[in-house]
């Protein structure tokens, strides 16, 4: 026992220092716009800090996006003790990944018996390339703790193999409960410990324990089958087009890429391009392979068990991410949803060297390190690809290095230089995007959001309309077209567009929000009311609806009403300098002319471009009468907006008083 806690105390080690040689940098990076911002930073029911009121949200199905609100549940934990530490939540994942690289090492030892096999699988899967996006990117953690409470059921399950009662068995299926709510990957973890029962715990070596095996995990289906309920749930607004033998060859296409991905990681990058045609004959090859692959390894499994269940458990884990429900002219790999399953392939390889041993052969000790140096070039990799997620600049760089002139890329790279303040390159990139691809409508949708910020609103309505002839059903442009349709004043032309959105998703935030403003245009202020309120009931943290009905309390006479939201806003943090200015609003409407106006310059504080808060200012000044510097506000007004009728007007009525000494 001595000796077996020395070897576990070695390995244990050995992989925390490879974890540390790998991933030390992570504390320095920041951000990655794609994602992180949204689950985090941006996500106010993180921000809100495990607020009783968010429970509802966290718990809902959001559109086209896999269910976890468990990883939802950490984030908001980690960002109330640490708040805007990138730090602190790149601390988290690496750790996850860690207790994930241990539990490895720990069940196939104790499965096997063979430590030093186990040690060196867990260290490849320690600094296995494809498995930076999922330590590295903040957003991931749903994936990196679905694993852990998946490996963590098997660590239970093999532990414990053998043993009477149902307390362990109960333990593991709180550990598949507790994984589902993480993410689907969770799925397919009946699946793991069925492959584990046949290798290398050996329960199916007979018919009566093949029964056995599987009667045992009927807990568990029952739970992955509501799993997987609640997988599809997010995805019913999705167009599915194609049929179920389609979906099954488009994943054996995604197998082959993942395949490619992990024994030549060279090319990996955080955005993988898709056939938007797909090819036929690339398509055929690729399935091909996998299928005969699959084959060979069938016919093997006497001499060779641990190859096939590791095959086994690389093909069948995959199914339990969002992949299949793609269609095949979209599949894209993602490095982060073959963490869990590359664990099998990993085995399988390892495990096909022969054990070493101090009286072995000279070829099997040459072949055992073999075995140890490939951990070289998998470590140089996996830094390698690492620094592509130090910041979005060097994300979208390093895509563009190995996809040139590959629109998604292009377009990543255009959104970063736009947010950074690089507008003239921004725009170069976005027109380069839809040079290249004339039909890819996220370019025109992203080219059309860059104008509309730019204050170019014909231009925009122009690429929103190209994106929705591309895709008719794209409910963001849908949504971002009927919102730029109001503020063109055209509401009435905005409304079906968003009454089509709405339909498209009922419970969306936005169709929801953008709707309500446009009718709030028409001064169809009892309707506006009404969606402000669906919305704020199925998003309570949504700053936007907040801000757009307390519009509507003021302008239905209710000012007190709308303080409160306004405040809530103002304690999240949503859209400061519109929420000065609309508190200003309703302290102008309650003839509070002080507190109007300091909320007004504070508005003006957070964005001094904002025009409309130097005219309210300027007009409250003028109520107390501060004749000469409600004329400073209304230039200053006119100055940012030339064309602001309302600022010029109240210009020429107070240079009017003045000149005339009243």
């Amino acid at each position: 026992m001595k000796k077996l806690s020395r070897e576990w105390g070695i390995g244990l080690g050995l992989i925390a220092l490879a974890v540390l040689l790998v991933y030390y940098p992570v504390f320095d990076f920041s951000l990655i716009s794609a994602g992180d911002y949204q689950v985090i930073f941006g996500n106010p029911i993180v921000r809100s800090g495990l607020s009783m009121e968010d429970w509802p949200q966290i718990l809902g199905l959001e559109s086209g996006k896999p269910w976890g609100p468990l990883a939802a549940l950490v984030h908001a934990a980690v960002f109330r003790l640490f708040k805007d530490s990138a730090a602190a939540h790149h601390l988290v994942n690496v750790g996850v990944h860690l207790i994930n690289s241990w539990l490895v090492l720990l069940i196939l030892s104790l499965s096997t018996g063979d430590k030093r096999k186990s040690i060196l699988t867990a260290l490849f899967f320690a600094i296995l390339p494809v498995s930076v996006g999922a330590a590295a990117w903040i957003a991931q953690l749903r994936a990196l703790l679905c694993a852990m409470f998946c490996l963590a059921g098997v660590f239970i399950y093999v532990l414990k193999k053998g043993v009477g009662g149902r307390l362990w068995p109960a333990a593991v299926l709180l550990c598949h409960v507790i994984a589902l709510l993480c993410g689907p990957e969770a799925i397919a973890f009946p699946f793991m410990l069925v492959i584990l029962d046949y290798w290398p715990l050996g329960r199916m070596d007979d018919g009566a324990g093949s029964k056995t095996s599987f009667r045992g995990k009927i807990p568990l289906l029952i739970a992955s089958a509501m799993g997987m309920a609640l997988a599809l749930i997010p995805y019913r607004s999705l167009e599915w087009n194609a049929g179920i033998t389609d979906l099954f060859y488009s994943q054996l296409g995604h197998i082959f890429y993942c395949l490619k991905m992990i024994f030549s990681p060279e090319g990996m990058t955080i955005f993988y391009p898709y056939f938007v045609e797909p090819i036929p004959y690339a398509l055929k090859i690729f399935q091909s392979v996998i299928l005969l692959m699959t084959w060979l390894i069938y016919k093997a499994r006497e001499k060779r068990p641990a190859l096939w269940a590791g095959w086994l458990w690389f093909l069948f884990v995959q199914f339990g991410t969002p992949f299949w429900l793609q269609s095949p002219a979209e599949f894209i790999f993602a490095d982060w949803h073959v963490y869990l399953p590359s664990i099998g392939l990993i085995w399988a390889v390892v495990w096909l060297f022969p054990s070493y041993e101090k009286t072995a052969h000279f070829r099997t000790k040459v072949l055992a390190l073999v075995l140890v140096a490939a951990l070289v070039p998998n470590y140089l990799a996996a830094r390698d690809y690492l620094n592509s997620w130090r910041s979005d600049r060097e994300a979208f760089m390093r895509n563009l290095r190995f996809y040139l002139d590959y629109p998604p890329s292009l377009v990543g790279l255009a959104n970063w230089l736009n947010a950074n303040g690089y507008e003239e390159l921004a725009f170069s990139r976005f027109y380069k995007a839809v040079e290249v691809d004339p039909g890819y409508a996220p370019a025109h949708y992203y080219l059309a959001n860059a104008l509309a910020a730019k204050g170019d609103y014909a231009g925009a309505e122009a690429h929103y309309r190209e994106a929705l002839r591309l895709k008719p059903g794209n409910l963001r442009a849908l949504s971002r077209l009927g919102a730029l349709l109001t503020r063109m004043g055209r509401p009435d032309e905005a409304v079906p567009l968003l009454e089509k959105a709405l339909r498209a998703d009922p419970a969306g935030e936005e169709p929801l929000t953008t709707l309500a403003g446009a009718l709030a245009s028409l001064d169809m202020l009892h309707q506006a009311e009404k969606y402000y309120r669906t919305a704020l009931g199925l998003h309570p943290n949504s700053g936007a609806a907040a801000q757009g009905l307390a519009g509507v309390l003021v302008r239905t006479g209710r000012p007190e009403e709308a303080a409160p939201l306004l405040e809530k806003n103002l304690a999240m943090g949503f859209n400061k300098a519109e929420t000065h200015f609309s508190l200003g609003d309703v302290y102008l409407q309650v003839r509070d002319y002080p507190q109007a106006a300091s909320q007004f310059r504070m508005a003006i504080a957070e964005d001094p471009g904002l025009a409309k808060a130097h005219n309210s200012l300027g007009a409250v000044l003028l109520v107390m009468g501060r004749k000469q510097e409600a004329m400073e506000q209304f230039s200053k007004a006119l100055d940012l907006d030339p064309n602001y009728a309302m600022a010029r007007k109240n210009l020429e009525y107070v240079q009017k008083l003045i000149s005339s000494g009243k």
